[in-house]
């Protein structure tokens, strides 16, 4: 009788990775010194798989000891079986990056970064337009991280390449400065701030060359102080299967040695054991076989909470200052590779018993930490925890694919992409469109986005804003004309590019919510474009479309504008213009008062806009109102003209908060129409948001005060 193989091992012979005989004598040599892993391995789920299957040059290591065999990291080789698993991991979102990503050598786009962020190496924006499987591309094209030295060889079409074709950094990626190792910044505009601990997230490819702690060992090939160049030069994937699976016995684990330090350390506050519902059990192991030490942690049971807490925490991965003596704090120290793991409120709290702070900022003299991403210690003992509700209950679900199959998405993405399965599988007495409106904190208004067709014509790009709520002060679009044949207005610069023309508009940013006294750079653009007749047909009717936009706040030239008592009328502004695929993509955001509804504002807006556009994903949310002669909002208001000697009234406004979310709730604080902001400072929303020191004080007395009485109240 044949032994039957499993579904994996058979998959696996099937594609050559199995050598029969030979490979399991092979195994048993193996297992004759790594007992270890042949424990983990047999009885597991890949008890079928030859130590081949993924380690390559075995023979060579069984004649030599000396001579180590190669890991194959590459996640294709899990995707062998697991396909769904493999061809979901490696989906995009059809955000598109920022110009600044486009060309490798511009500036962050919003200046404030270098002042609010002075002194540290983050002072360039980030903003990856994907996460996890193309994370390590993405990071060595930042404008932050290696300051323009590595770019891709051909653009961002590495996200379009279909199963089978290579995911590997080196083969989509070139390096501009080949023949020095130079962590610097090496374009204007750009900044060189990645380290060797930066990896310990971005991908697993040096786990086996890495200390545990990223400490100095030898036999180790790199460590945290080790030059970055050199070590990025080695990652060929970003975080691929191995990360939260183990591969010998196919059983959940962690890896990221930061996290497991904070695990097992006695003595401190450790958040997931003394608040998060449902605890799985850690067996840590030193799996180090080139003679240092390197842990991982089995979990007993899949908890995505801690396989996603691998990254999506508070941590420190930088040189930094001890706060007590002054001293820089270099890699030497276990400091800078650092989860804190306490509660989000006591984050400051325990840098200040470690004596840790991230860096000096050069304009104030302020000690400061440079706070990431606190999402698993906000997570923990929350509503959702104890609901039953881990990280990839909302952000990896399980699905269907085309045969039927339940399979886990490894698309770690927003759950509104897949709301019957994630929302809806708990909030039964809800539907699609009120999720997503909770998802997306929408503040009571109307959103959408005006879509041209494929148009093929003079315009090449078109970009503008940074958010959808936001009036932008900037804006562009490429076009193919003759500099020459144009003339100059008001608010516009034109710029050679390639074969065409830059047309780029200024203009003056604001929130949505208060658009009166802003000039929106889009709306400038598109004016240029339509009277130099610089676009075909098509185009010509998708920007009278998108003009009739931009006529007005007030929402006149799209036929929705309106009034009423409480709230005043409606406003609505376009807040990004992007080309995807060929089409413009405009979108727009609407506060609207009681008087209409998202329906009829939809309705309307077609009917405008015509054929030259296609009015898609809307979404609405109605009014939120709170009588202004009740005990709280009394309270409140007295406090404010208590404190600030003026006599306000309360009012309404189309910006929106998460009070929504609350029966009983407000938004409150004090704002000041006539306040004179210092001479770097922009408005509310605005490049530069500032405010003076002083008025910042006395809103925190006002709110003192007010949560006082606000106790006093019986609600």
């Amino acid at each position: 009788m044949h032994k039957q193989l499993t579904p994996v091992a058979a998959a696996l012979a099937l594609l050559g990775l199995l050598a029969g005989a030979p490979a399991q004598a092979a195994d048993n040599q193996c297992a004759a010194c790594h007992a270890n892993v042949a424990k983990d391995h047999a009885g597991a789920a890949h008890k079928d798989l030859a130590c081949t299957t993924c380690h390559t040059g075995t023979e060579a290591h069984l004649k030599d000891m000396k001579k180590r065999p190669a890991v194959n990291m590459d996640p294709a080789q899990c995707g062998a079986c697991h396909q769904q698993q493999y061809k979901s991991a490696f989906m995009t979102s059809d955000r598109p990056a920022r110009q600044s990503k486009k060309a490798a050598g511009g500036p962050a786009p919003d200046p404030f970064f270098d002042r609010a962020l002075g002194g540290h190496g983050f002072t360039k924006e980030h903003d990856l337009p994907r996460a996890h499987t193309f994370m390590a591309i993405d990071q060595f094209i930042v404008d932050r991280a290696f300051g323009g030295r590595f770019e891709p060889k051909d653009g961002w079409l590495y996200t379009t390449l279909e199963g089978g074709k290579s995911y590997k950094a080196w083969d989509v990626l070139k390096d501009n400065y080949p023949d020095n190792n130079e962590q610097k910044a090496h374009k204007p505009g750009t900044a060189a701030a990645a380290n060797g601990v930066c990896w310990s997230c971005k991908s697993t490819d040096l786990m086996l060359d890495w200390a545990y702690m990223g400490d100095k060992a030898e036999g180790a090939k790199f460590h945290r102080g080790s030059n970055p160049v050199d070590v990025v030069r080695n990652v060929q994937h970003g975080m691929n299967c191995n990360f939260c699976h183990d591969p010998h016995s196919a059983k959940p684990r962690i890896m990221r040695d930061a996290l497991i330090d904070a695990m097992t350390r006695e003595g401190k506050m450790n958040v997931y054991k003394d608040f998060a519902a449902r605890q799985a059990k850690l067996e840590v192991k030193d799996v180090g076989v080139r003679g240092f030490d390197r842990k991982v942690a089995m979990l007993d049971r899949a908890d995505s909470r801690l396989m996603c807490a691998q990254c999506h925490v508070e941590y420190v991965c930088n040189p930094g200052m001890n706060v007590k003596t002054g001293e820089k704090v270099g890699f030497d120290s276990r400091l800078t590779n650092l989860f804190p793991w306490v509660n989000a409120d006591q984050i400051e709290a325990y840098y200040d018993e470690v004596g840790f702070r991230d860096f000096k900022h050069n304009l104030t003299g302020a000690t400061l930490v440079k706070m990431q991403h606190p999402d698993a210690e906000t997570y923990f003992g929350s509503k959702h925890d104890k609901a039953g509700a881990d990280c990839a209950s909302c952000h990896m679900p399980k699905v269907k694919d085309e045969n039927g199959k339940t399979y886990t998405m490894h698309w770690a993405t927003s759950p509104k992409h897949y709301v019957k399965e994630t929302c809806l599988s708990c909030h039964k007495n809800k539907n699609e469109k009120q999720m997503v409106a909770a998802i997306d904190a929408m503040k009571g208004h109307f959103d959408g986005k005006l879509v041209s067709p494929v148009c093929n014509g003079v315009i090449k790009d078109f970009e503008g804003g940074v958010a959808t709520n936001a009036v932008p002060d900037r804006a562009s679009a490429l076009v193919t004309t003759d500099i020459t044949k144009l003339r100059n207005a008001p608010n516009i610069t034109l710029e050679p590019e390639g074969e065409g023309v830059r047309i780029r508009g200024w203009g003056k940013s604001g929130h949505a919510a208060m658009p009166e006294g802003t000039v929106n750079a889009i709306g400038l653009v598109v004016n240029y474009l339509l009277d130099n007749g610089l676009c075909n047909d098509a185009e010509r009717a998708y920007l009278e479309a998108v003009k009739k936009l931009h006529d007005s706040t007030a929402g006149a030239g799209l036929g929705i504008d309106c009034a009423d008592g409480p709230f005043g009328p409606l406003t609505i502004i376009g807040g990004k213009m992007s080309m995807v695929d060929g089409r413009m993509v405009q979108t727009m955001d609407s506060r609207y008062p009681t008087c209409t509804d998202g329906d009829a504002i939809a309705a309307k807006i077609r009917a405008a806009i015509g054929t030259g556009a296609e009015l898609t994903d809307v979404g609405s949310a109605k009014p939120f109102y709170i009588e202004a002669d009740t005990p709280a909002i009394k309270a409140c208001i007295d406090t404010y003209n208590e404190v600030t000697g003026e006599n306000a009234t309360p009012f309404t406004m189309g910006g929106g908060t998460y009070a929504r979310h609350f029966p009983y709730a407000v938004s409150f604080g004090p704002e000041h129409s006539d306040m004179v902001l210092p001479e770097f400072g922009g408005p509310m929303h605005g490049a530069n948001e500032a405010a003076p020191i002083d008025k910042l004080l006395e809103a925190l007395k006002i709110y003192i005060i007010a949560l006082l009485r606000l106790e006093e109240i019986d609600f």
